[in-house]
């Protein structure tokens, strides 16, 4: 799908109409068409008509609101496929809108189908007419772009994607976009004190690693982002359900992110630096996996294993504790952490949790302006205490009682990790990481967090 800036009425025509305006569009509409009717604009609202030329009417409401242009873009792109129509055009749009347009059209055109037999029926959309291309577009399409890199690498199943293959592919992009790349193996996050990730990857073949990716060492600030790739999760030795079980392919949805957000971020040749920490291991099952009862050290610390299925602040507390080595002026980490937080938030947003008032301040505005929404949880003391143990310094969970609020003390948790006077947050994306088709999303990933932290790190510089 490209983008072209062209006053070409070709292919289907999109007509954006505010409530109270609806004459001026119904007149356009029937100057295309030859045909009368009716329509009010009210929120999402759309009509199809079909004449001469196909018209799509798409009401926005009385006043212009982000999510409504998302979900026109959704419409747009649906109206196509089912016309089978290779090209549209789009009569106006207000400049500030035309960014979220872009974005949504390529995220909803996008499905992970490579595994299905090919519908030669299906028709590609080949181009998009705009009223304007300026910069916010273009940059649009560079973001959007990153986001389904992310998303097809998060969709792979996990007999292909492995450590192994997230790293492959990580190597790749460095490659492609002139990144430096750092591999750190078992054996040497061993010497280096950090035992999380060696040990949720030690009951599987495929070897866990931490893999780092280094973008412009120059930049005027430096923000490490840490993902939790664990390319699938059986629980470990205390093994979840099997319908809890299906899905565990996106374990890895943590790295996928912040591999797709300096992907963008490199592309778009922003003046920071930005360091991605990618946390891979398979939480399997075996005679070498760690075991309930175990005492791991990660970096000063001592840690109890009550629970094989509390893996991934594990593997995130390695790389919290390696980012000090960059120095960084902010840690932000992403994880599909706790089940908790889809309990609290559903699949409408996903949770912050920050030691720093204005950087959690201005995650949850770049949210607002993508769509990814934030909702922030406190840390306080009291929450930290429930994760200190008796026979360790910490437990991986307080204990057994439903009550306790998991999403809370797993942060609490981190927070043990992170370098010290270090500004950090951290985003548990479990709710908001795949969806069986919503919005302007098809099934499948939804890559999360990557437009969100490239609109916040632009803001930085």
């Amino acid at each position: 799908m490209d983008f072209v800036a062209s006053k070409e009425l070709s292919g289907l025509i999109v007509i954006p109409v505010f409530e109270k305006k609806e004459a001026e569009a119904l007149k356009k509409a029937e100057e295309l068409t030859g045909a009368k009717t009716e329509f009010k604009a009210k929120k999402n609202e759309f009509l199809l008509l079909r004449g001469k030329k196909s018209v799509l009417l798409y009401g926005l409401g009385e006043k212009i609101e982000l999510k409504n242009i998302r979900l026109m873009a959704a419409s747009v792109v649906s109206t196509c496929e089912e016309l089978k129509e290779k090209n549209a055009t789009l009569v106006s749009m207000p400049e500030d809108c035309l960014k979220a347009f872009v974005e949504a059209c390529l995220i909803y055109e996008y499905s992970f189908d490579k595994y299905k037999k090919r519908d030669e029926e299906k028709i590609a959309i080949e181009k998009i007419f705009l009223p304007n291309i300026g910069k916010e577009v273009s940059e649009a399409i560079i973001v959007a772009k990153a986001q389904n890199y992310t998303r097809s690498l998060a969709n792979e199943p996990s007999s292909i994607a492995t450590p192994e293959y997230v790293q492959h592919q990580a190597a790749l992009l460095a490659k492609e976009n002139d990144l430096k790349i750092k591999v750190l193996e078992s054996s040497e996050l061993r010497k280096l004190g950090l035992n999380g990730i060696a040990e949720v990857g030690s009951g599987s073949d495929h070897p866990p690693r931490l893999v780092i990716l280094e973008y412009n060492p120059s930049g005027k600030k430096t923000v490490c982002l840490v993902g939790k790739g664990i390319t699938f999760d059986t629980g470990g030795l205390q093994i979840k359900p099997g319908r809890y079980m299906h899905g565990m392919k996106y374990d890895k949805t943590g790295a996928c992110v912040v591999l797709g957000t300096i992907k963008a971020v490199s592309e778009l040749k922003l003046d920071v630096h930005v360091v991605a920490l990618m946390a891979l291991a398979e939480n399997g099952v075996s005679d070498r996996a760690y075991k309930p009862g175990d005492i791991i050290k990660i970096g000063e610390k001592t840690i109890e294993i009550l629970h094989t299925d509390a893996e991934g602040r594990l593997v995130l507390a390695d790389a919290l504790t390696y980012s000090k080595n960059y120095k960084p002026d902010e840690v932000i980490d992403l994880a599909t952490l706790t089940g908790a937080i889809l309990v609290c938030l559903g699949s409408e947003a996903a949770g912050v949790f920050s030691n720093d008032s204005k950087l959690e301040k201005d995650l949850i505005q770049a949210g607002e302006e993508t769509g990814e929404r934030l909702w922030p949880f406190p840390m306080w003391d009291e929450y930290s205490e429930k994760m200190k143990g008796t026979i360790s310094d910490l437990k991986n969970i307080s204990g057994w009682s439903p009550d306790d609020p998991d999403s809370i003390l797993a942060a609490c948790f981190l927070k043990e990790f992170v370098p010290e006077k270090t500004k950090w947050a951290h985003l548990d994306i479990a709710g908001v990481d795949n969806t069986d088709g919503k919005g302007f999303y098809k099934e499948g990933n939804t890559g999360f967090g990557v437009r969100l932290l490239t609109e916040y790190l632009k803001k930085q510089v």
